[in-house]
């Protein structure tokens, strides 16, 4: 029973959250060059305040700009991990948990030929492919985790 109430649930919560999310991440994808440059600086001026100037160089500021692409799409790539996890596809659909992040990756990047000052790059594509296999890897290994702590206290109260 309680595993079915689990089940209703996650059916509409893991497609509201993937919304969400690639909603957040072509959001971002549309701001414009001195915005999003703006919202990196932000970000760059409060690890300044709190490891100083000579930590962050001039150099972090790029990878600020990366870190929160990979980011992104390893959130990205857990919660399409625990959709497919928890609808158990069958092989027909596979394709479609391997496709969703590197087309969400193409089209945050064509995306932003509609911003100003922003133009797509290639590097991009393979760094947010590379946070969503990482995304889909962690996700993998969390829920192998999980259900073998499971299996393991369902052995140790049955002996």
């Amino acid at each position: 029973m309680e595993q079915t109430k689990w089940h209703r649930i996650g059916s509409w919560v893991w497609p509201v959250l993937l919304v969400l999310t690639t909603a957040a991440i072509w959001g971002q994808s549309l701001m414009s060059g001195e915005s999003s440059s703006n919202e990196s600086g932000a970000v760059r001026e409060l690890l300044v305040r709190l490891f100083g100037e000579g930590f962050v160089g001039s150099f972090l500021y790029t990878y600020i700009r990366k870190a929160a692409h990979f980011t992104e799409y390893m959130v990205l790539g857990a919660e399409w991990t625990a959709f497919r996890l928890h609808r158990r596809p069958g092989r027909g659909t596979a394709w479609l948990f391997w496709a969703a992040g590197p087309l969400t990756a193409v089209c945050d990047e064509l995306l932003q030929f509609l911003s100003p000052g922003r133009g797509p790059a290639v590097r991009d594509v393979l760094l947010d492919c590379s946070g969503c296999a990482c995304g889909w890897l962690a996700a993998w290994l969390l829920c192998r985790l999980l259900r073998a702590a499971a299996v393991h206290r369902k052995k140790r109260r049955g002996s």
